[in-house]
């Protein structure tokens, strides 16, 4: 996912396009409506600590903690019942986001210049140590079954793997590529990973410590979000390249099932099981792509949800039902900086949370 603050001139310049579109279809009309169900934004809660930058964001459904890396700002904490701010984790500057080991009773934050991983503990949120994992680290995940840690090392184009027990670096892993993207894992020791050069996701053999298969994604440009869903033994990755959609992977034999059109910029993928939906977040677009699972290989687009600019990355609380996305205000230089990485300036302290839940109305 780049640095947390890190996006493309590409992806950026959709949001403007889309602001054009909305101001030019005119007011809606006043109509009567009828009941509907339907995702909303329920709360915001600002994140007014002066930091610009946010990146992975997570759940730990036993502790109810929500965490969002925050880049320079740190690991912050959020209660996942009232969407108050409580703590940002102590060492873990540079965090792109937190892995929760729920059977260990520990996170891992990745603190992306140094490659260095901090360990917390997942109910007191105190740091336990800290170790050297990687270089310029872009993301921390882990695995149960096999009870390994691993990073993707972005500009290197590697994983690096640790035991979460010991906090013993075990391997590193060449991807072959120069842009890895996210990461999930099965629970039965292999870990899928998007190659967003290459319209494909690699698939590792973690006990092993190596690539086992790379299957190319059919219709799809730019992977950037992924995630394994084991009642199906699906992968669900967001593709937002010129023609953005949802792509569905056969976990067992890599094929392409599904395509569905989503909004524009995706960087997260989620589920919420209990009502069989795939949820996209689309920051270019300021929408949720909202699309229904009829079966293992049947996908729908149920409906898009109206958000804000730059919400691109987020979590979901099964427990709750709820939803939370990260955003902020911005401003794009009509001629940005020559090589700039960065052609959108956030303002300070406009980052926030949106709370979004599925309502009748």
């Amino acid at each position: 996912m780049r640095s947390p603050h890190s996006v493309s001139f590409r992806w950026h310049a959709r949001v403007g396009a889309f602001a054009l579109a909305m101001a030019l279809a005119g007011p809606g009309r006043a109509e009567a409506a009828e009941p509907f169900t339907s995702f909303r934004i329920i709360d915001t809660r600002p994140l007014k600590d002066g930091g610009a930058s946010w990146d992975h964001v997570s759940v730990d459904v036993a502790n109810r903690h929500v965490f969002v890396g925050r880049g320079p700002s740190g690991l912050l904490v959020l209660d996942a019942d009232t969407g108050a701010v409580i703590t940002t984790i102590t060492d873990t500057k540079g965090s792109h986001g937190a892995a929760i080991a729920a059977d260990l009773g520990v996170g891992f934050s990745d603190d992306g210049p140094g490659g260095d991983i901090t360990v917390f503990d997942l109910k007191s949120l105190q740091p336990l140590t800290r170790f050297k994992a990687g270089e310029t680290t872009d993301g921390v995940f882990y695995d149960p079954a096999t009870r390994t840690g691993f990073v993707n090392n972005g500009a290197a184009g590697t994983l690096t793997l640790f035991d979460a027990t010991t906090y013993e670096v075990k391997g590193t892993i060449d991807l072959a590529t120069k842009r890895p993207e996210f990461a999930d894992v099965d629970g039965r020791g292999r870990a899928f990973i998007d190659l967003q050069d290459r319209n494909a996701v690699a698939v590792i053999d973690l006990a092993a410590k190596r690539i086992a298969s790379v299957w190319p994604i059919r219709d799809c440009e730019l992977p950037s979000s992924l995630m394994y869903e084991p009642q199906s033994k699906r992968i669900f990755v967001g593709c937002r390249g010129t023609k953005p959609v949802l792509a569905v992977l056969d976990a067992d034999s890599g094929a392409t099932v599904a395509t569905v059109p989503i909004g524009e910029g995706n960087d997260w993928v989620g589920f919420d099981s209990a009502d069989k939906l795939v949820l996209l977040a689309n920051g270019a677009s300021a929408s949720l792509s909202v699309v229904r699972q009829q079966g293992p290989d049947g996908y729908e687009l149920e409906e898009t949800v109206g958000t804000r600019p730059l919400a691109r990355t987020g979590t979901f609380d099964a427990r709750t039902g709820q939803l939370y996305l990260v955003c902020a205000q911005y401003a794009r230089p009509a001629k940005p900086p020559a090589n700039s990485t960065m052609p959108n300036r956030i303002f300070p302290n406009t980052v926030e949370v949106l709370i979004l839940k599925r309502t009748t109305e």
